[in-house]
């Protein structure tokens, strides 16, 4: 499984589910647990092994902390694939921007033998659209925001987009 295959369960998963994401962001409350959630649903129901809240202790070499990944999920050809879940819509803070740049920093650090390491930023909106160029300005001072490893953009059906951005961390 590489990187394009991980979005494109998550895409398949979502897309169904996009006007429901939507709404969750005009509410302006944070639903990320919720995704991470349903994360888990989508690879458990394609028979993948899965564990939320995976301790970075259990998969990172010499990382005694008490740190928690989001998601793990155990691909068919034996790759473990740890996942750090963000989101973002128009009501999003600041402040979530140290949580986005602290997740990198986790996986950067995390040595671990046959661990892909993901980023999986979302962005979702019930009223815009093009949301990767229009909310470019909220993430220009991270540096690996210009060029995910693999994004998917879907509609709602009505005004609103959600769009998935992973990157692979070494």
């Amino acid at each position: 499984m590489n990187i394009g295959d991980l979005a494109q369960i998550l895409e398949d998963h979502f897309s169904p589910k996009a006007r429901d994401i939507t709404r969750f962001a005009g509410t302006g409350c944070s639903f990320e647990e919720w995704l991470n959630w349903e994360q888990f649903s989508a690879f458990t129901a394609l028979a993948f092994e899965c564990s939320p809240k995976p301790p970075y202790k259990t998969h990172f070499t010499g990382h005694a902390s008490a740190q928690l990944g989001d998601i793990a999920i155990w691909a068919k050809d034996g790759t473990t694939w740890l996942v750090e879940t963000s989101l973002v819509h128009a009501y999003t803070q600041k402040k979530w921007k140290t949580k986005i740049t602290e997740d990198r920093g986790k996986l950067e650090g995390a040595v671990g033998r046959g661990i892909r390491k993901v980023q999986l930023i979302v962005l979702c909106s019930d009223v815009e659209t093009d949301l990767q160029a229009r909310w470019g300005y909220w993430f220009e001072d991270m540096p690996f925001w210009a060029a995910p490893d693999s994004e998917k953009s879907f509609s709602d059906g009505e005004q609103g987009e959600v769009c998935f951005l992973l990157w692979e961390v070494e």
